[in-house]
């Protein structure tokens, strides 16, 4: 079986000058990749990466990105994709969970890192991109010219460790999900065949790459498959449409966030004549927002549900499926979806359960957490943590995170269902809904909202108005107006930062 090294070079050999990556005037053809990857390969072997080590990656949407990830695999090493908006503590701490002894970073997180370092002294190496790096350190440029080509790769087996992506799991804790060769390759093929891409595609790399769905549906995807992936270090709501259409992205991978910015773009008639499907990812999106873009842009729009150590994609709308609303589609060819009740015995249709998840981009198990991977995997299932149904003809359909559900008095409360209707108030923008501790109830339900520019309303309005629309006991008895709301790469609210706000504020 093939390695996602072995099928970089595949395509190498048969697209050689294909344009494999685009960023406004750069261009790297396929062979021309490659030959980067081994060149830097061979310099990291130098430095004294090693199959199995772990090789962490701090850089924003770059050429260097994909250069880095498949240098490090041809090596056997396994990369480390890191979030750049973690702060100094948090970059650290996983830093010293994985043991990466290599950190391959961009010089305008220098600050960030050094400070970092100091709580991660075994991360022994710091290769910096760009110019006036730190004393002691190495540059990237430099080292990938300066090494001639490793022709060959490791002895590396498709059940190997690839990746470790961190997630925050069930528990908000930080696990590594560890990601293997053959894992990657069959959620990449799998979305393949459904979403027919090809060398013609123009792959749009706006979501964050060192996010799983960024990695699978962007990354991979392009590059096994001979497509190009036009990079977008930083996402621009007023030139995102005009760049899209100069490079022609036919297939856009993307978070709600990133489709709600959209939906305002230009005027003129299809502004993007070449796009022609989108998959969305990573929270609920509105269908007057998907109705709206998919009339704008003349495209179609499938959201799609998953979660990192499932592969990042579980289920999505399909071409030939007629789109059922507030359904996340159906699962993936080749993936199971079981709803099971508290005792683990699997519910009828119709029925409201945790979600279990059965895959062949199924992580191997937690970095260093083999209790925590007993945990979540059994008997080759995943129980995701979330709650959700499935209809009759199995679509799937999500209701909340299992910890995010409230209780109130013996009452279930989906803080969704209280968001929709806080999001139907013309004052309201967003709004995020959380249970905090009452000493009566057991929990009582909270609002963070965020008010539309030149908005205006007050808590009494806005709980006098989920009361018009809900049952008083599902209302918000606190409403709290923030300017934004904590969110993650793809734009889903971090609840949990919500909650240990308010357990603080408490305390």
């Amino acid at each position: 079986m093939s390695t996602l090294v072995s099928r970089l070079q595949e395509t190498a050999n048969k697209v050689p000058e294909q344009v494999a990556l685009q960023m406004m005037d750069q261009r790297i053809e396929y062979e021309r990749l490659l030959r980067a990857t081994q060149k830097l390969a061979n310099g990291l072997r130098q430095r004294g990466v090693k199959k199995g080590d772990r090789v962490a990656i701090l850089l924003p949407n770059i050429a260097h990105f994909p250069i880095c990830t498949y240098a490090i695999l041809h090596l056997g090493a396994i990369v480390v994709p890191l979030n750049f908006m973690y702060n100094a503590n948090e970059l650290a701490f996983y830093l010293n969970d994985c043991g990466s002894n290599v950190l391959i970073t961009w010089v305008g997180f220098k600050d960030l890192v050094l400070k970092a370092l100091h709580l991660a002294p075994k991360c022994r190496d710091l290769i910096f991109l760009g110019e006036k790096i730190p004393q002691n350190t190495i540059a990237l440029t430099q080292l990938i010219e300066s090494s001639p080509p490793l022709e060959s790769d490791s002895d590396i087996d498709p059940q190997d460790v690839a990746v470790i992506n961190y997630t925050a799991g069930i528990t908000g804790e930080a696990h590594g999900a560890e990601m293997t060769h053959e894992a990657i390759g069959a959620i990449v093929d799998i979305g393949q065949s459904m979403f027919k891409i090809d060398e013609r595609d123009c792959i749009a790399g706006i979501v964050p790459l060192f996010h799983p769905f960024a990695q699978v549906m962007a990354l991979h995807m392009s590059l096994l498959h001979g497509a190009t992936m036009q990079l977008f270090p930083r996402f621009d709501s007023a030139t995102i449409v005009e760049s899209m259409a100069n490079a022609g992205i036919s297939f856009l991978p993307a978070s709600p966030g990133i489709i709600r910015a959209m939906v305002p773009g230009p005027e003129n008639i299809n502004p993007l004549p070449d796009l022609s499907l989108c998959l969305c990812y990573g929270g609920k999106l509105d269908s007057e927002i998907v109705l709206s873009f998919e009339e704008k842009y003349q495209t179609l729009v499938l959201e799609a549900y998953g979660l990192t150590e499932a592969g990042s994609l579980v289920a999505c709308h399909r071409f030939e499926r007629e789109k059922r609303s507030g359904s996340v589609g159906v699962p993936l060819v080749g993936v199971e979806v079981q709803i099971r009740d508290d005792k683990g015995q699997v519910l009828q249709p119709h029925k409201n359960g945790e979600i279990w998840v059965k895959s062949p981009g199924m992580m191997k198990g937690y970095f260093g957490q083999p209790t925590e991977t007993i945990k979540r995997l059994v008997d080759g299932w995943l129980f995701t943590g979330d709650m959700g149904y499935l209809d009759m003809v199995h679509n799937l359909y999500i209701q909340e995170r299992k910890e995010n559900i409230i209780t109130k008095a013996g009452f279930t409360i989906f803080p969704n269902e209280v968001e929709e209707v806080l999001l139907s108030h013309d004052a309201v923008a967003e709004a995020a809904i959380i249970g905090v501790p009452d000493p009566i109830y057991g929990e009582e339900v909270h609002a963070t909202v965020v008010l539309h520019p030149e908005k205006s309303s007050t808590e009494q309005e806005l709980v006098a108005f989920c009361q018009e629309h809900l049952p008083v006991y599902k209302s918000p008895k606190f409403v709290e107006f923030s300017s934004s709301l904590p969110k993650n790469a793809t734009g889903r609210i971090l609840r949990r930062f919500l909650k240990s706000i308010q357990t603080r504020v408490g305390e």
